[in-house]
This record gives structure tokens, sequence and C-alpha cells, in this order.
């Protein structure tokens, strides 16, 4: 029987045999009262993560949005984001009639430059989303320095990078609120869901006005009661989520945390443990160049969707592998967001009866974000070690570079 180098136990994420039982015991049990377990969920990643208040949300989409409009975003407002994200780390600001203005990226670590950030700010900017993509910390010391000489809100999409550190912090503690996703494919992993995190009361009491009406308390049959945020301010919203979504994490996914947080550190450490191997024996071999931070105290946590520079041609690398028999991908995993019409059509408000083509609008160029696709290529992610895996497939990726001329 061959080996699938695509789908085996040493790349795939599976759910511990605990972590199914106790769904299939909730779900026998049934769901009455289930939202409570996310109050066990955010207790415990709170705990995790070191700080004071956490929320279980739907997706990351979700959470992103909550962050923002906690954070004080409203419409004529601008939000800077990274040109080379995912589209749910920019399009919720559009949700809420922001503007995007979108930053180059860091040659090197690939995440959004404090450099481009600070050409982008104006008098109408009011927050910074920075994304640590493919499990890089972003430069947080200098963007920090930049939100704080500005007076800007940071939100940190840590998504690709659960559990990495910057500097000995964890990412998606740094700036004023944190967001994740935890859907299946990333480190933190579960059916679907996300995390919000953050030391402010007051964006930790707005995102749970927005999107999780029942701990401002609940109207019913009649009666108002009380939930776990008790403002008088706000008793005239009890019932509804301004937001006008529900955002609450499903208890499957929320049990299935409980339990991972018991091994989450355990698994980062065997994570990284795998692709620092992996890492080492490509660049020793002197073709690659590594995508990870080095500075002391930080992390890529559980590195995803991780990725390496090539010195030689990366399409004619990656058809290398590719006929090994590894799906080996060149260039970025997103596009650029600014190419996207969601940019200068306001779909939600018009639907699709009146809109514009983009002949008339200019299309700013993004040189890192061009240059880096031409240099990277896509690495398998290992979520067990084990030496003899890792070796063959560190001798496919060499064995490339080797038969590749330029």
């Amino acid at each position: 029987m061959s080996f699938d180098l695509n789908n085996n136990e040493y790349l795939n994420n599976k759910f511990t045999e605990k972590e199914i039982n106790i769904t299939a015991d909730l779900l026998r049990k049934g769901l009455k009262d289930a939202w409570k377990i996310n109050l066990k969920f955010e207790r415990k990643f709170a705990e995790y993560m070191n700080c004071k208040y956490c929320l279980a949300c739907s997706n990351g989409t979700a959470a992103m949005e909550e962050a923002l409009w906690a954070c004080g975003i409203k419409a004529g407002d601008e939000v800077i984001v990274p040109v080379m994200t995912y589209w749910a780390s920019a399009f919720p600001a559009l949700i809420l009639g922001a503007k995007v203005k979108y930053a180059d990226i860091d040659k090197k670590s690939l995440c959004i430059s404090p450099k481009s950030i600070k050409e982008k700010i104006t008098s109408k900017t009011k927050a910074i989303v920075v994304v640590h993509l493919y499990g890089h910390p972003c430069d947080m010391d200098a963007i920090m320095s930049l939100a704080n000489k500005f007076g800007l809100k940071v939100i940190e999409d840590f998504s690709h990078a659960h559990g990495a550190l910057y500097k000995g912090r964890l990412c998606g503690t740094i700036g004023d609120v944190g967001i994740a996703s935890c859907m299946g494919e990333k480190a933190f992993y579960l059916p679907e869901g996300a995390v919000l995190c953050t030391n402010s009361k007051n964006i930790y009491e707005k995102s749970c006005l927005f999107g999780h009406y029942r701990y401002i308390g609940l109207r019913e049959n009649s009666r108002v009661s009380s939930g776990i945020i008790n403002k008088q301010t706000w008793q005239d919203y009890i019932g509804a989520p301004l937001g006008a979504i529900k955002d609450r994490m499903n208890p499957v996914s929320a049990i299935i945390g409980i339990e991972r947080l018991n091994h989450f550190s355990a698994d980062l450490f065997e994570i990284n443990k795998a692709m620092d191997l992996f890492v080492r024996n490509l660049e020793k071999s002197g073709f690659y160049k590594a995508h990870r931070i080095r500075e002391n105290n930080s992390s890529m946590g559980g590195w995803y969707s991780p990725v390496i520079f090539s010195k030689k041609d990366t399409h004619k690398v990656a058809a290398y592998i590719k006929r090994a028999g590894f799906n080996c991908k060149t260039g970025h995993r997103y596009f650029n967001l600014n190419e996207h019409p969601m940019n200068y059509n306001d779909y939600l408000r018009n639907n699709l009866n009146k809109f514009s083509n983009n002949s008339s609008y200019s299309l700013e160029k993004y040189t890192n974000a061009d240059q880096t696709a031409k240099q990277i290529i896509s690495i398998p992610r290992f979520t067990k070690f084990n030496k003899e895996i890792i070796e063959k497939y560190s001798q496919i990726y060499i064995e490339a570079a080797e038969n590749t001329n330029v």
C-alpha cells in the first residue's frame, strides 16, 4: 500500500477518542442550556491566553466584526489592513460602513509592514488590523508604537498563530483585542468556531452587546432578566443583539475546546519539534531560506499554512515536488485584497441592482506582496514528530531544488 504524501496521520488534524466521546455524551444528554458550556470554555481559554476576557464566537469573520464594532468603528472611518491576508480580516470593516486602506507586507516576515502602515494613516484612520500570517508574528513593537502615537486601536488576527509568541507574549494579547478562527485546519482546531480575547472590559462588554445578547440579559414571557453583564444604561438593549446577529459558538465546538486545552501545549510542542527539523533540513541544503521568526522568546505557534523561500525557480521546484507526490503550491495562499470589487461597490446596501465595473478604479501596486509571491512555496505542516517521515519529505524538497537549474 503506497504512502499518501498529502493525507496521512503525520499531517492531518484528528479529534481524539476523548473529544469524540464527550461530544457523543453531550448529544445523548441533549442541548438544553448548552450555551453555558461556552462560559466554561471562555474562562479556560482566557486562562490559557493569560487575558481577562474571552468570547467563544461562531467563526472568525463574526469575531472580527464584533471586535471592530467594539473598538468603535463606524461609517466613514478608515481601517488599515494588510493587502495579503484572508478576506475575513478586512471585509467585516465594510459591513460597518468603514473604508479599508491596504498596507503592503514586509519582505521577510510576510506580515503587515509598519512602514507601509505609517504611510496609510490619515485623520480618518481609527484602527489597524494585523495578521500574523502563516504563523509568523508581526513586528508588534513598531505597530504598537505607531498606534499609541496616533491614538489607534489594534486588532490582532492570530488565526494562523495559535500559541505563537512575540518576545514572550502570546500573539492575540498584545493589541487592544485579538481574534482567531478555530476552524478545522487551524492549530487549535474545532468543528467550527472562533475566539475573541481582550484585557479591556469595555471591548468585552461591547462585543457581548453586538453578538452575545444572552450575556446582557433575556426578555421572554413578559419578563426581563439580567445576564452576566448588568449595566443600567443598557437595560433597553436587553432582548436582541445590536449587531442583529447571534455570534455564539456551537456547544459541540465549545465542549471539544475545553478538552483540547488540556493537551494543546503538548500538541504545539510536537508540531514545533517536527517543523523545526524539517525547516532546518531544508536550510542546511543551501537551496531554501526559512520563513520563521528568530527573535528571542518568539515562536511560530501552530505553523498554519507554512511556506518557505526558494532560491530556485519556484514553479519548477513545485512541479518536481508535485510529480513526487506532494501537492506543493507556489506563491501566497491568498490574493491581493485591493483587487476585489467589494472595495468599490456597496453590495451590502445595493445588492446586485446597482453596481459599477472597475474600469475607472485605479488598482494600487503592492511591491512586496507581488515580489514575495514569486519567492515562496508551500511546505507540509506536520502535526506529529516522526524523524523518518520528516526526512522523507525533506529529501523530496532537496532533490527538487537539486534538479532545478535556475
